[in-house]
């Protein structure tokens, strides 16, 4: 299971009621090697200094993708090899046990060798080599009073699972966590039946600073408000939030200088989530599970048909998506160290679809990248595919028949219009070392329609020109190693490999009907916490 979800960690500070302790530890789930924070203590003045280097080396088959009409010849990503890098800062400052100030950066952060090309869309594209970016991810201050928490500052947004509202903070078992939802937050928690109470709630209003749709320093201005609820604490737990937002960005329309017409995306949006998990009776070991829903639901003009751009009809948003896990973990001691010798666990998920990208209403709904299933056909495959689909679909030989928001099309690695389940197993021949495995079945939830192949061909077809009614997307193998090297102060070292397969299944197959080869990516892993 992830770390916790950082809207739980902040409800679990109110000082819920004491709950009897199972013995359960998330490193049983998932281990991840990062230094544990000390928490709020009164009459201590306190400045922790904690982050991570991680440095990936990646190896990968050159995925084949439609070319773009101005370039015949980009029939592949032309992206085989690159090394990666970030190192993440974090600091906080606690004044005193009432008051915190925590900080969090990415500098540096990129990489260097070969570069991507037709993938401009991408929220990352890899097209230009840059090994020392910034990116500043979080600045806030929290208060904690008499009635409550207050949170004010640039923060992370990040709720359940991660699979609508993800920090780019939450480690997962295979791939990477990056970027992550960030706001301009005033926000306030607490527990109306007194800080014993497992029920709390929490308010906020967000100016949007960086999401899945939006994105501040590009222009757009995303107003949401939002409140939710808490049953429990970060280990059993249930809760539900409901966001109100409005978007706008003034869009050049291609007419003469000066005129520009205004995007809108007006949304709510409603998030089920909960976790549990129990000791095992006869066994050693503990059954764990956490499952979370969301609908979104509203009118953009972002996405629109011809007829509506002349009508001013908006596009109706209705979409759906929804994940679950459970597993059971086997307790074992090596020395005076608890931990979890054998993991099994299974997960579920299910994004709706859209078959008719013209009907007017989008039924498509997209998890958050940093939601991650498997390693090669979520957040590779299909990633640059569909970034290809939307770059293509904007090439000026296309003579701006590709529908209006088609920026909107690549997935960046979530999971999109698809159903998927995922078994994994982690075998710990000890505390610190991980032998870790995975396979992944996936299938499209509605016909594979890409909006670029569609205003070329005239009639629907996939992302290779294929018959859009397939939808078996394939099976993906998935293997890893990682070995945790303990170091003085709490710090460690992260050595590892991953290492996936995909066998396409016939919707990402070409108009002759033919499949691509099978597609690979390998991963060595080095990092350093502290």
């Amino acid at each position: 299971m992830r770390r916790a979800p950082s809207i739980i960690l902040l409800l679990a500070s109110l000082s819920p009621a004491a709950r009897a302790d199972t013995g359960w530890l998330d490193r049983f789930d998932l281990d991840t090697g990062r230094t544990p924070r000390k928490p709020r203590e009164a009459g201590v003045v306190r400045l922790q200094v904690h982050g991570e280097y991680q440095l990936r080396g990646t190896l990968s088959s050159d995925t084949p993708l439609a070319a773009p009409l101005s370039q015949p010849g980009a029939t592949t990503l032309g992206q085989r090899r690159y090394v990666s890098h970030w190192h993440r800062l974090e600091l906080r400052a606690q004044v005193s046990d009432k008051v915190e100030l925590v900080g969090q950066l990415d500098m540096p952060r990129g990489f260097v060798g070969q570069t991507t090309r037709g993938v401009g869309l991408a929220a990352e594209p890899y097209d230009e080599q840059n090994p020392a970016r910034i990116d500043p991810r979080w600045l806030y201050l929290d208060v904690w009073t008499p009635v409550g928490l207050v949170r004010v500052g640039h923060q992370p947004n990040h709720f359940g699972m991660g699979m609508l509202a993800n920090d780019g903070d939450h480690p997962s078992l295979f791939a990477d966590y990056s970027r992550g939802d960030v706001s301009e937050r005033v926000l306030f928690a607490t527990r109306p039946l007194g800080a014993s109470s497992p029920w709390a709630v929490f308010l906020a209003g967000d100016v949007v600073y960086r999401d899945a749709n939006a994105s501040l320093a590009d222009g757009d201005r995303a107003l949401q408000g939002l409140v939710g609820t808490l049953l429990g604490d970060e280990h059993d737990q249930l809760g539900a939030f409901f966001v109100l937002r409005d978007q706008r960005r003034d869009r050049d329309n291609g007419q003469p200088a000066g005129a520009t017409y205004r995007e809108f995306l007006r949304v709510r949006a409603l998030d089920v989530n909960g976790r549990f998990h129990g000791r095992a009776r006869g066994v050693p070991g503990f059954f764990f599970g956490e499952a979370e829903a969301a609908g979104i639901w509203g009118t953009t003009n972002v996405t629109r048909t011809v007829a509506q751009a002349r009508t001013g009809e908006p596009e109706r948003l209705r979409t759906f998506g929804a994940a679950a896990r459970v597993g059971f973990a086997r307790e074992a001691r090596g020395g005076t160290a608890r931990y979890a010798d054998v993991t099994a666990a299974v997960a579920w998920g299910y994004a709706t679809g859209d078959a008719d990208p013209y009907d007017g209403v989008t039924r498509r709904f997209v998890m958050n990248p940093n939601f991650n299933v498997g390693l090669v056909l979520f957040d590779h495959v299909l990633a640059w595919k569909t970034a290809r689909a939307a770059t293509a679909a904007s090439d000026p030989l296309l003579l701006n028949r590709a529908p209006p928001g088609v920026d909107r099309l690549p997935t960046n690695g979530g999971v999109a219009g698809a159903t998927y389940v995922n078994p994994t197993l982690v075998y710990r021949p000890r505390p610190t070392l991980d032998l870790k495995a995975g396979v992944l079945f996936a299938s499209a939830t509605a016909d594979v329609v890409d909006p670029y192949q569609t205003a070329v061909r005239g009639s629907y077809a996939n992302f290779d020109g294929g018959r859009a009614r397939n939808r078996d997307l394939g099976v993906e193998l998935d293997g890893g190693v990682e070995w945790r090297v303990p170091l003085d102060f709490g710090m460690s070292a992260q050595l590892g490999a991953q290492a996936g397969v995909l066998f396409p299944g016939k919707a990402l197959a070409d108009a002759a009907g033919t499949r691509p080869a099978p597609q690979h990516l390998s991963m060595l892993r080095l990092g350093f916490q502290y």
